[in-house]
Parts: C-alpha cells; sequence; structure tokens
C-alpha cells in the first residue's frame, strides 16, 4: 500500500469534510495494525463530479494471509470496515480483491482506482 493511494483518498474526501489529512497516519496504521496488504479506493471517491456528502468510500483490499490466522482473515476485514466508517463518518465498502465476474463492475474498478 502506498502513501500516494491515501493521500488521494483523503485529499478528495478533504474537499467534502474539514481536517481529514489529520487521520492519513491513522488509517495507515489501522492497515498494517490488521494485515491489509494492499488498498486502493476505487469509485465516486476518486470522482468529484460523483463524490458528494452521503457518498459512501469504496475500498479494494488484499490481506496478507501469510501472516494471519484464520480467526483474523475471517475479523479483520470487517473490523476495518468498522472503524474506518467511525474515522472517516461515513458508510465504507470493504471489498476483498478477487476475480470479478462482472464486466461492469471489473470496468469500474479497473477506470476508477
Amino acid at each position: 500500500m502506498t502513501i500516494g493511494i491515501i493521500r488521494k483518498l483523503l485529499y478528495v474526501i478533504a474537499q467534502m469534510t474539514k481536517d481529514l489529512q489529520y487521520h492519513i497516519e491513522e488509517i495507515q496504521a489501522l492497515f498494517a495494525q490488521y494485515k491489509m496488504r494492499r488498498v486502493r479506493v476505487f469509485g465516486s471517491v476518486i470522482d468529484l463530479n460523483r463524490f458528494n456528502p452521503s457518498s459512501d468510500v469504496d475500498f479494494l483490499y488484499e490481506p496478507n494471509k501469510s501472516e494471519m490466522s484464520t480467526r483474523e482473515f475471517l475479523d479483520n476485514p470487517q473490523i476495518v470496515k468498522n472503524q474506518l466508517e467511525e474515522i472517516l463518518g461515513r458508510k465504507v465498502d470493504f471489498i476483498r480483491n478477487l476475480p470479478f465476474r462482472n464486466p461492469f463492475f471489473k470496468a469500474e474498478i479497473e477506470d476508477n482506482s
């Protein structure tokens, strides 16, 4: 996961809400603590024409399975989702990066992440 992705996310969100730049390190620490290897954003959050105060934030993640117990693999994504919603003050979709069959969803992710 790169700092650039987090900065991009928070820059866009900061356009709608104040002082979210403050949370960059908190979010990065959250991903590290719960063993999320790669995280990126997609959807309306990266399009200022679509993102608005009621928009959710869509994350695509890859867990670091080699460092996780079975319990962590099952529990960590929900924990991260809940904490992101608390930090960002809005609904979060936290979706595991898998081969997607739906061509429209796949295109949305490829075009907007």
